[in-house]
């Protein structure tokens, strides 16, 4: 979630927060970039995995501003900008693509298993 100060600038002060985080009289960050106080929490469990992937880093869900990665949209945006890139510059999809795109996935993860936090 787009988290922003109540009484500041919405742009200014944005960040990220987990969903899990946030907090009754914490402001969101809505589509018309206004900030919008929390007035209530609900948790909602179900099962799945699952993100969106577009050529923006953030999308709008239920009219505010959220990240699509669950837990570090900093690392995820990075690891997706590598997709984003090869989509706008128009790279066909062949064996070779596939095999550069896989070829990533596999360093990436690489280097994921090398973190002290994994």
């Amino acid at each position: 979630m787009r988290v922003v100060e109540c009484d500041a600038p919405a742009m200014a002060a944005a960040f990220d927060l987990c969903t899990e985080d946030v907090r009754i009289g914490m402001c969101l960050l809505s589509a018309e970039m206004i900030a919008s106080p929390v007035t209530g929490v609900n948790t909602v469990e179900d099962e799945g995995l699952y993100t969106v992937v577009t050529m923006e880093p953030y999308i709008v869900v239920n009219g505010f501003v959220v990240s699509p990665f669950a837990h570090s949209h900093y690392w995820a945006n990075v690891y997706y900008n590598f997709y984003r890139a090869l989509h706008s510059v128009g790279l066909p999809v062949s064996p070779y693509s596939q095999d550069l795109m896989r070829s990533f996935h596999t360093i990436v993860l690489g280097l994921w298993d090398m973190l002290p936090w994994h």
